[in-house]
């Protein structure tokens, strides 16, 4: 601004030494109106200059607000979609809580079924108690009765069963489901000989001596005995109660005993046995 005082002002002395002739001084006077248009001009530049840097700056700073708030725009959708993500996660959460919950309630009211169904039969018990022990009482002594007018076999061990068998009856600890099971165990054992062919050892009182024999057990309808020579043969009369000679019968019991130890294939065996008692 300086510059251009100084230079007016030394437009203006010049001119002013002029001024005696009219042509210089219009010379000046236009050169002077020239100045200061190019004055103007450039003053006016700078003005121009200065708002473009204004507005640029501005334009940068607006730029930068606007990636900033870009930003929070992506960080908060971001937040909304893992937020929205955890929602649905705790509605499949719920409605598999509310699943577990109805399948607990229906497991409840089945045991409370059951709870009122044991109460009902504790009720009973004291009335099955009198009833139940009277007939196991039976079924033990009916035992014992099968066991001493039944053919002799393995007496020592089916007499040591109904021994054991009092013993678990009168044993005041076990439960009643205890001792029926017991004596329905040994029941089923005796009925299984029924349907058996078994052989085994065992020694014979016959005519006051002692004497080593097979014994041939044909389900409940025969009992053999062969001595160890396999040349005596015995046939027990459960009607005499006692042990008999028998003659022809070797072949068959020699068979038999195989097929009871499994040595052969079953086959048909011929065999004596007692008539029935209602026979002609």
């Amino acid at each position: 601004m300086i510059e251009y005082e100084t230079a007016f002002n030394k437009l203006n002395n010049k001119a002013g030494r002029n001024m005696a002739h009219p042509v210089h001084c219009y010379r000046s006077r236009l050169r002077l109106i020239l100045t200061c248009s190019i004055l103007a001009i450039s003053a006016g530049g700078l003005a121009i200059a200065a708002d473009l840097s204004t507005l640029t700056r501005l334009a940068a700073n607006s730029t930068i607000q606007q990636a900033s708030a870009q930003e929070k725009i992506d960080q908060l959708d971001e937040a909304a979609q893992d937020a929205y993500a955890d929602y649905r996660a705790k509605l499949i959460e719920l409605e598999s809580l509310r699943t577990y919950t109805r399948q607990l309630q229906a497991l409840l009211d089945t045991q409370q079924a059951l709870l009122d169904n044991l109460d009902a039969q504790i009720q009973k018990t004291g009335s099955m108690d009198r009833e139940l022990i009277p007939l196991m009482e039976r079924m033990y002594d009916a035992l014992g009765t099968l066991i001493e007018q039944d053919m002799p076999f393995l007496a020592t061990e089916r007499e040591d069963r109904r021994e054991r068998l009092r013993g678990i009856l009168d044993n005041p600890e076990l439960s009643l489901a205890t001792k029926y099971r017991s004596l329905y165990e040994a029941y089923q054992i005796e009925l299984d000989y029924g349907r058996t062919l078994e052989t085994y050892s065992d020694t014979l009182e016959v005519d006051g001596k002692s004497l080593m024999v097979t014994i041939l057990r044909v389900g409940r309808v025969a009992l053999y005995a062969m001595s160890a020579d396999r040349n005596i043969i015995y046939e027990w009369n459960n009607e005499s109660r006692e042990w008999q000679p028998t003659d022809g019968l070797r072949h068959g019991i020699e068979k038999a005993v195989r097929m009871a130890k499994k040595q052969v294939a079953p086959d048909l065996l011929v065999l004596s046995v007692p008539a029935p008692e209602d026979a002609p």
